[in-house]
C-alpha cells in the first residue's frame, strides 16, 4: 500500500517536472519564433538562432540530467521506504512465527492432556462397568435371599403351628 502511494507521488512529480520543462521550452520556442519572424532583416539573426538552438540543446541536456537525478532520487526514496517497510514486515513475520510456535506447542500440550483425560475416562468407564456388574449380581443375590428368607419364615411358622398342635 505504502509502495503504491510512493509510485503515485513519483508519477505526480514526473508529470509536474515534464510540465515545467514543456513550459520552459514553449517559451524558448516563442522567443525563437519572434526572432525568426520579427527580425528577418537583422544580420546577426543567424548567430542568435544558433545560440538559441544551442541553448535549447543545453536545456535538453539539463532536462535529461534533472530528470535522471529526479528519477534516481525518487527510486532512492522508494527503496529507502521499502527497506523500512520490509524491516517492519520482517519483525511482524518474526513475531507471527514465534506466536505460531507457541500455539503449536500449546496444541501439542492440549493433545497430550486430552490423551491423559481420555485414558482416565476409559479407566473410570471400566471400573463403572465392573461396579455395575457387581451391583447386578448383589441385587440378584438379595432377591434370592429375600425369597429364601420368606421360605424359611413360612417353614418356621409351619413348625410353630405343628408344635402348637402337638401340645
Amino acid at each position: 500500500m505504502f509502495f503504491l502511494k510512493r509510485l503515485e507521488n513519483k508519477a505526480l512529480w514526473e508529470c509536474l517536472l515534464c510540465t515545467l520543462f514543456e513550459e520552459e521550452y514553449s517559451q524558448y520556442g516563442t522567443i525563437v519564433g519572434e526572432r525568426l519572424f520579427g527580425f528577418h532583416e537583422r544580420p546577426d539573426f543567424a548567430l542568435e538562432g544558433q545560440q538559441w538552438t544551442c541553448s535549447c540543446k543545453c536545456g535538453d541536456d539539463e532536462e535529461s540530467n534533472v530528470q535522471t537525478q529526479f528519477k534516481e532520487y525518487i527510486v532512492g526514496e522508494v527503496l529507502c521506504d521499502d527497506k523500512i517497510e520490509l524491516e517492519g514486515l520482517r519483525k511482524k513475520s518474526s513475531s507471527l512465527e514465534e506466536l505460531c510456535n507457541l500455539l503449536t506447542n500449546e496444541k501439542h500440550n492440549l493433545l497430550n492432556e486430552r490423551s491423559v483425560v481420555v485414558s482416565q475416562l476409559e479407566s473410570v468407564e471400566t471400573k463403572f462397568d465392573n461396579l455395575e456388574k457387581r451391583f447386578t449380581k448383589l441385587e440378584e443375590n438379595y432377591v434370592d435371599m429375600e425369597k429364601n428368607k420368606e421360605t424359611r419364615v413360612n417353614q418356621v411358622e409351619e413348625l410353630h403351628l405343628l408344635l402348637l398342635a402337638q401340645k
